[in-house]
């Protein structure tokens, strides 16, 4: 089986992510300089992006401990944000402080506590990632990743015809979600990769293996909640994906080696090509 990421390497990134000085010391690996870590002073493991989404298919604990308190954690508050979403206007700020709990949780349960992880920020400790909600859409997209900033704004609704209206709280995880797979990838891929552009960067960071992950994510959410307005979301997602991944050109306008790693990659997920399933094509969320 090939080399995966080490997930303490992940977190050495993190924690130097804000710093400029004293750099950590790096190593060679196979595609490009690699962190130097407690655990891989002799080991070269990849960083590319369809490693990093068999880390997380095989190693977060969505994969190894799907019954675990986090996850039953996240369950809970799942069903309680869908309970108090039937009178937004009364549980608005509740709504809004669970939408961070939510994303604190999915960072741990798939994404190893990377992304909210404490760091030293310019201004003191931070997470990695921030999420800054915002009152009123003022944009096409509910979401947004800056990588410049490290921040996840949502748009938590839209003025229609002079009437305000909150988007839903499936609608508006599903965004922080997708804007979470950016940063993890954006954060610790490594972009000397030759088929980085066609994993992560196309389509404006859209590539193949951002939506493997994103799919993967959706799908154990659906899984473990059941919820008939997640699998809306879900139903989207597939439409949004279809719509994208129909404008990446064939892999053979890359390097050779794209056809053996995307076999290493999510090959169930066939539906790429096959087109949407329950849902037409839009754009991102």
């Amino acid at each position: 089986m090939a080399h995966l990421p080490i997930v303490q390497t992940l977190y050495a990134i993190a924690d130097t992510a804000f710093i400029t000085k004293n750099p950590p010391i790096l190593h060679e690996t196979t595609y490009g300089p690699e962190l130097d870590s407690s655990e891989s002073h002799t080991t070269n493991t990849p960083r590319d992006a369809i490693s990093l989404f068999q880390l997380v298919k095989t190693s977060s604990l969505a994969a190894e401990n799907p019954f675990s308190q986090k996850v039953t954690e996240f369950v809970d508050g799942y069903r309680t944000c869908q309970m108090w979403d039937l009178n937004p206007e009364e549980h608005h700020v509740k709504l809004n402080d669970k939408l961070l709990d939510l994303m604190r949780l999915i960072d741990e349960i798939f994404f190893f506590n990377t992304i909210t992880r404490g760091v030293q920020g310019p201004e003191g400790t931070r997470s990695l990632v921030t999420l800054r909600p915002i009152l009123v859409d003022q944009k096409t997209n509910s979401a947004e990743y800056d990588p410049e900033d490290q921040s996840i704004t949502v748009w938590l609704g839209v003025n229609r015809e002079g009437q305000w209206r909150r988007h839903s709280f499936e609608h508006l995880l599903h965004c922080i979600i997708h804007e979470m797979c950016h940063a993890f990838l954006e954060n610790f891929c490594d972009r000397s990769h030759p088929s980085h552009e066609l994993y992560v960067d196309i389509n404006d960071g859209h590539g193949l293996q951002f939506w493997h992950l994103l799919h993967y994510v959706l799908e154990i959410i659906l899984k473990l909640t059941g919820s008939k307005e997640w699998e809306v979301e879900y139903k989207k997602f597939l439409g949004e994906r279809w719509a994208s991944v129909s404008k990446i050109p064939p892999a053979s306008d890359y390097s050779d080696s794209d056809s053996d790693s995307d076999s290493d990659s999510d090959s169930s997920d066939s539906s790429d090509s096959e087109g949407p399933s329950g849902s037409s094509p839009k754009g991102a969320p």
